[in-house]
């Protein structure tokens, strides 16, 4: 949760101070949470739990990253 949450720190704060959402940092942006969902573990990918409890920390970072 902590790493996507510098991610969505990144794009406010390159808005913040362009005031516009350029290309550049849509790419930049798409690569980072694609290598944030690379590393995830494999036990984290899921927020679903094997025993059907749903992970609220993950479920929340995977709604962030998908926003």
């Amino acid at each position: 949760m902590f790493d996507i949450s510098r991610i969505i720190t990144h794009v406010m704060r390159t808005f913040t101070q362009n005031g516009t959402f350029s290309d550049d940092l849509i790419a930049i942006v798409d690569a980072k949470i694609a290598v944030w969902q690379a590393l995830l573990p494999a036990c984290k990918k899921d927020p679903l739990q094997h025993d059907g409890k749903v992970d609220e920390v993950m479920f929340l970072a995977h709604m962030i990253a998908s926003m």
